[in-house]
């Protein structure tokens, strides 16, 4: 078969993967200098307006359901009458292509059950439902994140004027087979087959035939867990079970819950318990958000198209009576065209593991598109706001996914309370209810956030005292930024600063007596200091260029800093009245907000080599440079963790708007997720010391 070689303004590389509908290309935009996938209306289907204008209405189905695990399209038009739609390439492999290497680990679980369930959220909220989940749809990019694609295909094949049920008959929910009514309920079952094979590394039901495996979903109990391996915490077979309830009632009723049960089952041992919330002070409201952990990506990424496998069987006459046999009623349902207004024709998608049967009755018989599109990371993504902008607030990255840490197969992967060597609490800024407020989290219970703040101005860079009894932040309370002060439980709050110019990102002193913090009240941005009851305001720097987010030594001899030098941001040392500035690094992209380690010889700072925004970690004469943060991820603001063996900051999935929180481990690379929010942002976390 010939294939295009220019599709609008797309260069065709070659074919990736065909459907029943549509086939895929990897192409190459020019003008964003970027490979995409493209999928293009089969000839075959292009003489039926209404597959024509379903085809259309994925693209619409898709934007509509911008999401940051969600495949997103790029573009769509047409070309030489030919409809198309251009999607992000990815390029690491299918979850399906992973698990024929076997069970994945409990943080590889997380990571994409957590990501999947919050794109599904997100789809059901539009009353969408997926329809079709699996391992073969869930792509990953080159960083390793996990992506929910082919939300169109139930959509196209909704063009035909029959009830269909679509699906897979591994992944098959009971009421898809039975011809009933679909809802959220229905992706969560599916879901829970994925879990299910996540953590063992098959499917729960096998048979010699689809109908024997669809017959099993509806009639037998899920399999149990340790029956494949010993090695699986026995905690995470009730979620499995709840998850993979015949009746769609006794199953979590969001993906977000079923996320949930996953994340508690560890510390609940044999019971799923509610979050606790804490009483928020003087009317604050207690949100409870999700704890996440992020896998660590694959060496092994591949550009591919997963090709619809084989397609369409359906029901023997003895296959209806074995997959209904519970009941007569449940027999009429699939065979009675008076328990619907129109034919129930029920179409079955076959995997790769699914043996097709012919059957004698008649059904509809489509292709399913398991075809990877996905994005390689934009080449341009764009960085944070500067910081010292005026006229708009300080910004922070949004959401990148962290390693957690290892857990033993029969202990739960619990957070120490103690971790990081101080009183494992951070405080960040959120946007909960809307404008960002101040926040506290005990790490070892993330969900547990008590609002500290509550103001229709932004406040944002909270920092504990040395001694943890005060909190210093910046706000827009004045129509300006200013620099505050309050108590650690949000009382006592103060105006630490006053005046026309923005004051922000205050660091306290090791002694916790004055602060420092920049301003633009002479024009640009310099270093102040001030003491804490607001007197002996002294101007550190005198220059015609901009410098930026000061931070002491352990010892108060030294500040670090970034000074506008050229068109970047670089890094600087200068003694602690202001004196003998020297510049520490050079390299032809932004160095800021670098923070000094608790002994005083490493500095953690974000860098954007690229373009994208990097926590890195060098020694104090800017030395040994090496990358703390996830590759794939936009890395901002990092702060030490009290004993030096952690690193907090936020970030996010690149051309995404939402930010977590992260830490990881120095020294092994450890990653952590500590805030899990699809629709809420978290920003410049510190530690409590």
């Amino acid at each position: 078969m010939n294939h295009p070689t220019q599709i609008s303004r797309y260069e065709i590389k070659r074919s990736v993967g065909q459907g029943g509908m549509a086939r895929v290309y990897l192409a190459h935009d020019p003008h964003f200098n970027r490979d995409v996938a493209i999928k293009v209306l089969a000839q075959r289907s292009m003489s039926s307006p209404i597959i024509r204008e379903k085809f259309g209405a994925e693209a619409k189905l898709i934007a509509g359901l911008e999401h940051n695990a969600i495949v997103p399209v790029y573009d769509y038009g047409t070309h030489e009458d030919q409809p198309f739609l251009v999607m992000r390439l990815m390029t690491g492999g299918t979850l399906e292509e992973r698990l024929r290497q076997g069970a994945l680990s409990l943080e590889e679980i997380d990571l994409v059950l957590r990501r999947i369930c919050s794109a599904l959220d997100k789809a059901h909220g539009k009353h969408i439902v997926h329809r079709d989940l699996k391992p073969a749809n869930i792509l990953f990019d080159d960083g390793g994140m996990p992506y929910l694609a082919d939300f169109g295909i139930a959509r196209l094949t909704d063009a035909t004027q029959t009830t269909t049920v679509i699906g897979t008959p591994s992944y098959m929910a009971p009421e898809q087979a039975l011809g009933k009514p679909l809802d959220a309920r229905t992706d969560v079952y599916q879901m829970g087959v994925v879990l299910f094979e996540m953590l063992t590394g098959q499917v729960p039901f096998k048979g010699e035939h689809s109908t024997a495996v669809v017959y099993q979903h509806v009639h037998e109990p899920v399999p149990d867990l340790r029956q494949f391996s010993n090695q699986i915490p026995f905690y995470y077979q009730q979620v499995v079970e709840e998850a993979m309830a015949k009746q769609p009632l006794q199953r979590p009723a969001t993906a977000g819950e079923l996320y949930e049960r996953f994340k508690k089952a560890p510390y609940t041992q044999t019971a799923i318990y509610e979050p606790t919330l804490v009483a928020k002070p003087y009317e604050r409201t207690v949100v409870a958000p999700e704890s996440e952990t992020k896998a660590p990506p694959r060496s092994n990424l591949l550009v591919f198209g997963g090709i619809g496998a084989v397609l369409g069987l359906l029901l023997l006459a003895v296959g209806v009576w074995w997959l209904t046999s519970a009941t007569a009623s449940e027999q009429m349902n699939v065979l009675s065209p008076a328990v619907t207004e129109t034919p129930t024709q029920v179409l079955i998608m076959a995997s790769e593991r699914d043996t097709p049967t012919v059957t004698a009755v008649p059904v509809v018989v489509a292709e399913e598109e398991n075809t990877a599109v996905g994005n390689l990371l934009d080449p341009s993504p764009t960085s944070e706001p500067e910081e010292e902008t005026a006229s708009t607030e300080p910004t922070a990255p949004d959401p990148p996914t962290a390693v957690p840490a290892t857990p033993t197969p029969t202990a739960p992967p619990q957070l120490s309370g103690n971790l990081g060597g101080g009183a494992g609490q951070i405080v960040f800024a959120t946007n909960n209810d809307g404008n960002y407020d101040i926040f506290a989290a005990p790490l070892a219970d993330p969900r547990r956030l008590v609002q500290l703040t509550n103001h229709i101005a932004n406040d944002f860079g909270p920092r504990y005292s040395p001694d943890s009894s005060k909190i210093a932040f910046h706000t827009y309370r004045d129509n300006n930024w200013e620099i505050y002060i309050m108590n650690s439980d949000g009382t006592g709050l103060y105006n630490l600063t006053q005046h026309g110019g923005d004051d922000t990102f205050a660091s306290w002193s090791p002694d916790g007596t004055h602060l420092l913090f920049h301003s633009n009240r002479d024009g640009d941005f310099e270093i102040y200091r001030i003491n804490v009851n607001g007197s002996g305001l002294q101007q550190l720097t005198f220059n015609n260029v901009d410098d930026l987010n000061p931070a002491y030594s352990p010892d108060g001899s030294q500040i670090v800093f970034h000074r506008r030098t050229g068109g970047d941001y670089q890094l600087f040392i200068m003694n602690a009245d202001g004196t003998v500035a020297r510049q520490l690094t050079s390299e032809p992209y932004h160095h800021e907000a670098a923070r000094w380690s608790p002994a005083g010889t490493q500095l953690v700072f974000m860098g954007n080599p690229g373009g994208v925004s990097t926590v890195f970690v060098m020694d104090r004469e800017g030395q040994n440079r090496r990358r703390l943060s996830p590759a794939g991820i936009e890395s901002f603001y990092p702060e030490w963790s009290p004993d030096g063996e952690w690193v907090a900051f936020h970030g996010r999935v690149p051309n995404t708007e939402n930010r977590e929180i992260y830490i990881v481990n120095v020294q092994t690379g450890e990653e952590r997720t500590i805030t899990n929010s699809s629709n809420i942002e978290e920003r410049m976390p510190a530690w409590q010391p």
